[in-house]
């Protein structure tokens, strides 16, 4: 899609919010301006959205302009070379970001939850999360996701979808008695059809920091791993 196609496309998205404007930089298309998160005429975040040129195949990147949240990871903001708000953990992105949904989604579900988020800790000093920060919120995600609490066997299921070891007929990766199309093979191929293209870097890791939590005879509650790319 050519950009000036796409700005048109998203201008008509983001139409009902008033303090936005999109405009094309670079091959880019950036969405600035207030956000009106609906706290309050107090809590307008300043903001930036940047659709990169592989969007919507890539997910967008946002940035809180103003100074008001702080460039930490304690305060989900990632650091570094290319420093944007940390949304939500990698894992759930496209699954509350679907590939081809309008902007209007990835503002309602991901960028206002984020800054009414910021709110809270600021009065609080707590976050309203559904999952906690880092590794531990990591493991909290796949035990949902699998419905089992064993570290190990997170590891063997996670491995099987890096390795594409996943068939019906197969032996389930959990150590149970069971094929796979009767235990952990819906699970798994949901981990496989929510990742981005280039999520699979991200499986390693926790796969690869999992294992280092278990070489320690850690839980995963205190661990603080050896690996640090720890991407939520």
């Amino acid at each position: 899609m050519a950009v000036s196609e796409l700005l048109n496309r998203i201008q008509q998205e983001i139409s009902g919010y008033n303090g936005l404007s999109a405009e094309e930089v670079d091959d880019e298309i950036h969405i600035t301006g207030k956000l009106d998160i609906g706290l309050g005429e107090e809590d307008k975040f300043d903001v930036l959205i940047v659709l990169g040129s592989g969007y919507p195949k890539t997910i967008p990147r946002t940035y809180e302009t103003g100074g008001r949240v702080p460039r930490e990871m304690d305060r989900h903001y990632y650091t570094g070379d290319g420093a944007s708000c940390c949304l939500c953990m990698p894992h759930l992105l496209r699954q509350r970001f679907p590939e081809g949904a309008p902007i209007s989604v990835y503002i309602d579900r991901l960028v206002v939850p984020y800054f009414q988020n910021q709110v809270h800790y600021e009065i609080t000093g707590k976050y309203v999360s559904e999952y906690s920060h880092g590794l531990l919120g990591i493991y909290e995600y796949y035990t949902e996701l699998f419905g089992v609490k064993d570290l190990e066997t997170i590891v063997r299921l996670v491995q099987a979808v890096v390795s594409h070891g996943l068939g019906g007929a197969r032996p389930c990766p959990c150590g149970g008695l069971k094929k796979q199309r009767k235990c952990h093979l819906n699970a798994m191929k949901e981990l496989r059809r929510t990742a981005l293209p280039n999520f699979e870097p991200q499986l390693k890791i926790d796969v690869e920091n999992f294992k280092d939590v278990l070489s320690k005879g850690q839980r995963v509650e205190s661990a603080t791993p050896d690996n640090k790319q720890i991407l939520a």
